[in-house]
């Protein structure tokens, strides 16, 4: 900045550039990111048409470590991002490179999880996480409209499953969530063409989408995703069409938890028509049949065991001797859920379980409550195991127990 701002001209020009950038994002991206790239906009606007044009380059995570490191043995990937640059703009380049984008392939992974101590990134909403460039450089006048322009532009690519595939894949949490949920909006409208690619592609991201639930909580992320996989099936008049296609998704499905999602989901699709509904229930009993010929020791491994038994509760029932199986059940209904007082900012977060949800379970609330004690009579149990079990049972009934 300093070579450039040389009087007060120059400042209050940059301050106006500055103001309206804020007006536009506010405190959705980091207000030093902001001047840093409304200075090159304004004294270099080759170095920062230079970085919007590279973009792709600069979150690839396939690119590993960002400027200054990440370049210098390899020459082809130099060069994928510099030439976007003119070989007198590449030195100032590569030092704003430096200070936006100091990320490494191993935090630009762990980013989407929430597994990375750099995770403060994405609380200061700077550029260097994927999604706040690309909030930037839309071009938009607020997120709304950016999230509706991106669910308009999955929708345009329907026809081109890897190009859906791709686009998809570009997002995570949050605005993951908020772009399955604008595309839900063009229900009916869904050609069948690549229509079987597409609903697995949406399955896929649902990992994505869950970094911050757990246990039964999860499903709100889950929620959004069958919502857009209905507005896809629901376009499907034709019976024949809707089963032939239901069909492709659920023999491409390796997944056990996406297979669970989606039986769960077709029947929504199905628009009260017999048939439509007889095949949902008909695929609904072949994935119980599945699942309950999975061995206990191999189904607790799955990321969505928890929301697989409260689908399959005869599972349960078969196996109610593997106090082992029984006792993670009752563990991984625990789910963390946040709350906030009418008119108060201050968001509190908790630990709660569905008593409803292991009803269901257990086949009733009582069998959940003697199987919880044959749990706490057993043997072999730890102590942060006896007491988060404890725990369960003495916040039987309360809908916001304390952590």
């Amino acid at each position: 900045m300093k070579p450039n701002i040389k009087n007060l001209r120059e400042v209050k020009r940059l301050i106006n550039g500055a103001r309206f950038e804020l007006n536009r994002f506010g405190a959705k991206i980091s207000i030093v990111d902001l001047i840093a790239l409304q200075t090159l906009k304004l004294y270099k606007p080759n170095i920062y048409t230079g970085l919007i044009a590279s973009k792709k380059n600069l979150h690839n995570p396939s690119f590993g470590v960002i400027f200054p490191n990440a370049f210098q043995d390899d020459d082809f990937k130099r060069q994928s991002v510099l030439k976007h640059f003119r070989e007198e703009d590449v030195e100032l380049a590569v030092l704003a490179m430096a200070h936006l984008f100091p990320a490494t392939d191993s935090f630009m992974k762990k980013m989407n999880y929430g597994e990375d101590p750099q995770i403060g990134w994405l609380q200061q909403r700077r550029v260097a996480v994927k999604e706040i460039f690309d909030l930037y450089t839309s071009g938009t006048e607020s997120e709304t409209l950016f999230i509706k322009e991106q669910a308009k532009h999955l929708f345009e690519l329907q026809n081109n499953p890897e190009e859906f595939n791709y686009l998809l894949g570009t997002f995570s949490g949050t605005l993951l969530t908020q772009i399955l949920d604008s595309l839900s909006s063009y229900r009916g409208k869904f050609s069948s063409d690549g229509m079987t690619k597409n609903v697995i592609s949406v399955l896929n991201s649902v990992s994505r989408m869950e970094e911050r639930d757990a246990g039964i909580f999860s499903f709100s992320a889950v929620t959004i995703a069958r919502r857009a996989i209905v507005a896809m099936l629901s376009s499907l008049q034709d019976p024949l069409i809707f089963k032939k296609i239901c069909e492709a998704i659920y023999a491409e499905l390796v997944s056990i938890a996406n297979s669970n999602i989606f039986v769960q989901t077709i029947e929504s699709a199905s628009h009260n028509s017999p048939e439509k509904i007889e095949f949902a229930r008909d695929l609904q009993r072949r994935f119980q049949e599945r699942v309950m010929e999975i061995p206990p020791e191999q189904l607790m491994e799955d990321s969505d065991f928890i929301s697989i038994i409260y689908s399959v509760p005869k599972y349960i029932e078969f196996h109610r001797s593997n106090l082992k199986l029984i006792k993670k059940v009752f563990l991984e209904s625990i789910g963390i859920g946040k709350s906030s007082a009418l008119g108060s900012g201050e968001v509190r977060t908790f630990q709660s379980v569905s008593w409803p949800s292991l009803a269901n379970i257990f086949g009733s609330e009582e069998n959940a409550i003697t199987m919880l004690e044959m749990l706490l009579e057993a043997q072999g149990l730890d102590l942060q195991e006896r007491g988060r079990l404890e725990w369960i049972r003495n916040n039987r009934g309360r809908l916001f127990p304390s952590v």
